[in-house]
């Protein structure tokens, strides 16, 4: 019996998550349609949600990785056998 309860709740709870999610899906189009400047600039913003602590801003790893492909290139162009490390 307690198996099909969890069971029970576990739709319930799938169901109530669809149904934000539709909720959410519905709104943002509605603002993109009908006033575009108040899009959110990403998806956290439009769930509601806070950036993670851990989660690098895409300018950053852009940056790290042009540092790291201009040393490998130097080091390619100079003719080191080792470009790994």
């Amino acid at each position: 019996m307690e198996t099909i309860e969890a069971h029970q709740e576990n739709e319930k709870r799938r169901l109530y998550e669809r149904c934000q999610l539709d909720y959410i899906h519905a709104f943002l189009t509605g603002v993109a349609v009908n006033d575009p400047n108040k899009y959110p600039k990403d998806y956290l913003e439009a769930y509601g949600l806070e950036r993670p602590q851990n989660e690098e801003d895409w300018h950053i790893v852009k940056e790290k990785m042009s540092y790291i492909a201009a040393l490998h290139n130097a080091k390619r162009k100079a003719g080191d056998g080792d470009i790994d490390h």
